[in-house]
């Protein structure tokens, strides 16, 4: 690509700039958020009850990502490098609050989920016996087989086991 069509967009991306702020509307014929609403976001934040009410013309995705770019909420930090290798290497052995400990800054909620995406998944709790020889059985073998109890309900044709 040619540098002339990076300075054509750019003069295209002032040209728009300009246009919505003369006309008050986005491309897609969304209204600008004015110094006033950002005032009642600032002032009424966080109650999101609250700001519904008071800008009836917003929604709840846009007041929340307003609140974002007026940098009232703190926004969670990413992952780093580093932070993968230690769960790579103690997400599989180490309990949760030794992970929690080793990754400052970060919930389980985040950690399992960062895991999850890299491919890591915790073994499953251990088997709970009921007491009832027959019930045990059936569920350690479909834990050997690695079935849940959907699934067998699914193999059963019945909706509950």
């Amino acid at each position: 690509m040619e540098l002339s069509h990076h300075g054509r967009a750019a003069a295209k991306a002032i040209r728009s700039r300009e246009r919505m702020q003369r006309e008050g509307v986005t491309p897609g014929g969304h209204k600008l958020w004015t110094p006033a609403e950002d005032q009642i976001v600032r002032s009424l934040f966080p109650n999101y009850g609250a700001l519904l009410k008071a800008l009836p013309h917003r929604t709840y995705a846009g007041i929340r990502y307003r609140t974002m770019r007026l940098k009232l909420v703190k926004l969670r930090p990413g992952f780093t490098g580093k932070e993968l290798s230690i769960i790579r290497r103690r997400f599989l052995q180490a309990g949760k609050d030794e992970i929690i400990a080793l990754l400052p800054g970060h919930s389980w909620a985040a950690i399992i989920q960062f895991a999850a995406r890299h491919g890591l998944r915790r073994p499953p709790k251990p088997l709970k016996l009921t007491g009832i020889k027959v019930i045990d059985q059936i569920k350690q073998r479909c834990r050997e087989l690695n079935y849940s109890m959907s699934d067998l309900d699914k193999m059963a044709r019945v909706r509950t086991h």
